[in-house]
């Protein structure tokens, strides 16, 4: 039936680029099929149910479709980000999906034409675009749930080693004391990127100008040679204070706080305060490891990490957070949960 034409092609459209979108591995490739189905598909149906049997102007048949699916991506984005899973591409899917499945067949309902007497014996034959609906609903749970199984069953230690490319990791996704001594050399790093605390000092060549501070017993004459090695008990590096300050405790080359700070914030009001307090938020991996050092607690209820897990449109994004047990999980940055700070050693 031709009043249906433009549905069943919605359909098919989202089944295809549904499923492509979430299985596709090339980002480009994928890319090119969640347009449509971010900015078309949902504006399309949703129209549709609107007008009913009444036709587009031609004029309109593109900006009412555009703004409708817009209107989608803000109010699902709100939605999205206030949900336990949070934003990532599986919940998007499956929300413009339901959206757009909801809507087809609202505006099917509205296209049909008044009532016609029943066929003997209150039989009746399906309608075609009832079958579409059916089908379009069976492949994408079908292929939905697939990828669900998929991310349950496969983690890091089920993928074979060297079989991904480093162009294929996410931003942040590896800490560094994942990675292999010697794997990313100096000129990969960027500037600023490594500070002194970070350094092996045993791994430095002799200063070329401070030959005489071999045998230095201590730096208090070794003004010019701040970078030698055999000054052990040089209280000083480069005219600061080395050192950990009260209510902190040294761990992995820094001062953390002992206790989480008194204030539950959202992430950037505790990044904030943090770099008020001349640190920042720990990374994720690293703060679960302090919680599990003697007399360290954390609060109930998870603390921040620095680390962003989503980034869905600007600050809409969720940040990784640590439950007292060492347990990492995510929560939207507008949402309040306590902190403690990482200061640097050198202050």
């Amino acid at each position: 039936m031709t009043a249906y034409r433009d549905l069943r092609l919605v359909l098919a459209a989202t089944a295809i680029c549904g499923v492509a979108s979430l299985l596709t591995p090339l980002g480009e490739v994928r890319a090119v099929f969640a347009v449509p189905l971010t900015l078309l598909l949902p504006g399309y149906a949703l129209t549709s149910a609107i007008v009913g049997r009444r036709r587009l102007d031609q004029l309109a048949i593109v900006p009412l479709p555009l703004g409708a699916s817009l209107a989608v991506l803000i109010l699902g984005g709100l939605l999205l980000n206030y949900m336990p899973g949070g934003i990532h591409g599986l919940s998007w899917t499956l929300l413009l999906v339901l959206i757009i499945l909801v809507a087809s067949h609202i505006a099917a309902r509205r296209r049909e034409p008044p009532a016609r007497p029943q066929p003997a014996f209150g039989l009746q034959a399906p309608r075609p675009l009832a079958v579409a609906l059916g089908v379009a609903a069976v492949a994408l749970v079908a292929a939905l749930g697939g990828t669900v199984y998929a991310a349950a069953k496969i983690n890091g230690h089920a993928i074979k080693v060297k079989s991904l490319p480093g162009n294929r990791l996410a931003p942040r996704s590896v800490p560094g004391n994942r990675l292999k001594p010697g794997a990313i050399g100096g000129s990969l790093l960027a500037p600023g990127s490594v500070t002194g605390i970070q350094v092996d000092a045993s791994t430095l060549g002799q200063v070329p100008t401070a030959v005489h501070a071999d045998s230095a017993d201590s730096a208090g004459d070794a003004e010019t040679a701040l970078n030698a090695v055999n000054a052990e008990t040089a209280r000083k590096v480069n005219g600061y204070e080395a050192g950990c300050k009260d209510g902190t405790r040294p761990f992995a080359g820094a001062c953390w706080q002992v206790e989480e700070n008194e204030a539950a914030l959202n992430a950037p009001a505790a990044a904030l305060s943090c770099a008020n307090q001349g640190g920042e938020l720990p990374d994720a991996l690293s703060l679960a490891a302090f919680s599990q050092q003697p007399g360290i607690h954390l609060a109930s209820g998870d603390e921040w990490s620095g680390d962003v897990t989503v980034l869905s449109m600007p600050n809409v994004y969720a940040l990784a957070t640590v439950s007292p047990t060492g347990v990492i999980d995510s929560a939207g940055s507008v949402e309040t949960r306590k902190f403690r700070c990482v200061i640097p050693l050198v202050g």
